[in-house]
């Protein structure tokens, strides 16, 4: 059991059937070791989830599992509350805070007459009732409880108003704010929907539908924009009224709009601080130093040498930093009448070098300083059958992908023919379904599109899919490494059936890579070795799930006679094996444990003894060795029956082994 400090007890670790002799905690603090009186000898992994929740400039976190602290971040000040049990979820909005423990949930307020800034909270109402939910939201007179599919709205004395089901689990939550008893928020969904719901309305409405499953969002001051994090950590920026994407990012983690200026969006992720402003390009952590602490008057001076410098993006970043909108404004007025001015001059530079044939020279031009429309009139008019306008068509089309020009670089690249940069492109966007169509008509794209996907499987945990693009591409060597995570996945989870099925599969890999090789080469050989070796394991493993499950004191159907033969299996392949061999997470302890178990159940106590002695090495509790004082007689069912000899003899022999 794990305590606090003050002894209040957070939560149970692990249950054990023998006393603990002895502790030892980590100097990180997150493992603990114990020996157990039985002999064995565990290490735990502690792991604390951040509980906290936050409006506006309002923060509040967990601190020492039973206490909330309560920020203002604008002042500085700050409140702690001691709630004296585990804190598991925490919710805030404007003068409201709610404070979920085991069994009931605390709601905390301010007095109406409250100045700005103060956090002198006091409890309010109280919900002495076991709530289950995955995130929790407050309002000013409401409590919105989200568990998976389903959000329920409770007033502050525990009783229902109104529910919410939706199509897919939601995985993220937003308080929009509005009128009191009317208030507006945004969930984000697993199947990538975006919903949005006041409180007084029995329907949500969907705003927008995402591809992947959404991890962050945030709406825009004026709700015309959604910023979407999603699980490929891609940030998407959203126009709600045209469901467009304004932009995108990679790398993101969280995203949140600015409360004054509608077009500025900070998002973090990868140790970066990004801001993003207008079609201003995105700003990652330049100005994290005079973030730090310097003067509004300082800003604004670096902003002015920036203007008169024309390093306009820094200046349109002093301004936004100490909020002179007007400033602002003027900057991306002056940037867009400079890059009209210099479009001009250009499209003449580029019109000259299309008189003088340098067709390659103009359309460098025209990609450097992002002329995309004139470039694409040029690119038009191009023909692929001349090498010359064949190679300047080319490089327009590396110029819009590298420009983020996607659609019109796939039209370019379609009419040159070129599958790999089509492939490729459509590999770095995650459009699978149009690269497994290009690597079905073209084969040789292989590398380039398989690869690519298996390990876009393994991030989002599909290893199963991962190793049958893996064996389809022929990268036997990654495919194998696939299937060990998986063996090592299931083992530890327990699953040893799984583990056997994943083990058989890497021994049939094996034979299938020797397709019409030589019966008797080396290769062959070792091929067929291995596959016995890898099906001994299977077998182990296959046979040991019902061990495991004996042992660990799982609910079963199994009768004794079952399980006295599937140990006595598991051990005589374990023997053939070889300690040095034994498959990973198989304990020899727990076989013969469970065999002389068994084996006393079923009334074979000499075998029950033999199974007991060859764990004298080892501690084992004082229980099993009361048994072992048990006559050694038992009936003959149980043991082997020699055809030749017409007699009966030992079915458990047991070497001198470690």
């Amino acid at each position: 059991m794990l305590h606090s400090r003050e002894g209040t007890a957070l939560a149970e670790v692990v249950q054990l059937q023998s006393p603990v002799t002895s502790l030892a905690i980590h100097s990180g603090g997150g493992h603990v070791a114990m020996a157990r009186q039985d002999g064995h000898l565990s290490v735990h992994q502690l792991t604390f989830a951040t509980v906290h929740g936050m409006y506006l400039d309002c923060y509040a976190f967990r601190e020492a599992m039973t206490g909330v602290v309560v920020q203002n971040m604008a002042t500085g000040g700050h409140a702690a509350i001691q709630c004296g049990a585990p804190v598991l979820k925490i919710a805030v909005y404007v003068r409201r805070l709610a404070v979920q423990l085991q069994g009931k949930i605390l709601i905390y307020g301010l007095p109406a007459d409250a100045a700005a800034g103060d956090l002198s909270l006091h409890v309010i109402a109280r919900i002495e009732r076991c709530l289950e939910c995955n995130l929790m939201m407050i309002a000013a007179h409401h409590l919105i409880l989200c568990q998976e599919r389903e959000l329920q709205l409770l007033t502050f004395q525990g009783e229902m108003v109104n529910k919410w089901s939706v199509g897919a689990p939601v995985r993220y939550l937003r308080m929009l704010g509005g009128p009191e008893g009317s208030e507006g928020l945004v969930a984000g969904l697993k199947d990538g929907g975006v919903l949005y719901i006041t409180l007084d309305n029995p329907k949500p409405m969907l705003w927008l539908k995402h591809s992947l499953p959404v991890r962050c969002l945030d709406v825009s001051a004026s709700q015309k924009m959604v910023a979407v994090v999603d699980d490929a950590n891609e940030l998407h920026a959203y126009e709600l009224a045209t469901r467009k994407v304004l932009w995108t990012a990679e790398g993101a983690t969280s995203a949140a709009w600015n409360t004054q200026f509608d077009d500025m969006l900070c998002y973090s992720g990868n140790g970066f601080l990004c801001t993003k402003t207008a079609d201003f390009a995105v700003q990652r952590q330049k100005l994290q130093v005079a973030c730090l602490g310097v003067t509004d008057a300082d800003w604004r001076n670096f902003a002015e040498a920036a203007v008169h410098a024309l390093v306009l993006d820094l200046a349109a970043a002093a301004y936004t930093r100490i909020g002179d909108a007007r400033m602002l404004n003027a900057v991306q007025r002056l940037s867009q009448r400079i890059s009209e001015g210099l479009a001009v001059h250009l499209a003449h530079a580029a019109a000259l070098a299309l008189l003088a044939g340098d067709l390659v020279a103009a359309v460098e031009v025209l990609a450097q300083h992002g002329l995309w429309g004139r470039l694409l009139q040029v690119a038009a008019n191009l023909d692929v059958e001349r090498p010359i306008q064949s190679t300047a068509l080319r490089c327009a089309a590396a110029a819009f992908r590298s420009g983020g020009q996607s659609d019109t670089a796939r039209e370019l690249f379609n009419k040159l023919g070129d599958h790999k940069a089509l492939a490729q492109i459509a590999v770095e966007e995650d459009r699978w379904e149009e690269a497994l169509m290009l690597l079905k008509r073209h084969p040789d794209l292989c590398q380039i599109v398989a690869v690519p996907r298996a390990r876009h499987l393994l991030a989002n945990g599909c290893h199963e899919e991962a190793y049958a693009t893996y064996m389809d591409a022929g990268m036997v060597q990654e495919a194998s490494t696939v299937m060990q995570q998986l063996v090592h996945t299931a083992v530890t989870e327990g699953r040893f059936r799984d583990a056997a099925r994943h083990t058989l599969q890497i021994g049939l890999d094996a034979l299938a890579q020797l397709e019409g090789a030589p019966r008797s080469s080396q290769e062959t050989i070792k091929a067929v070795e291995a596959f016995q070796n890898h099906y001994t394991q299977a077998q182990i493993y296959h046979g040991y799930q019902l061990v495991h499950q004996a042992m660990t004191g799982e609910t079963s159907s199994i009768v004794p006679s079952t399980l006295f033969h599937t140990a006595h299996f598991v051990f005589t392949r374990l023997l053939r094996l070889g300690t040095a061999h034994f498959p990973m997470g198989v304990s020899l302890v727990r076989v013969l444990q469970c065999l002389a178990a068994q084996s006393e159940a079923l009334g074979a106590h000499d075998i029950a003894a033999a199974a007991h002695s060859s764990l004298q090495q080892y501690y084992f509790p004082d229980a099993q060795q009361v048994r072992l004082a048990a006559p050694l007689w038992q009936p003959s069912i149980h043991l082997g029956f020699c055809i030749f000899s017409a007699s009966y003899m030992a079915i458990l022999w047991l070497p001198n082994h470690p």
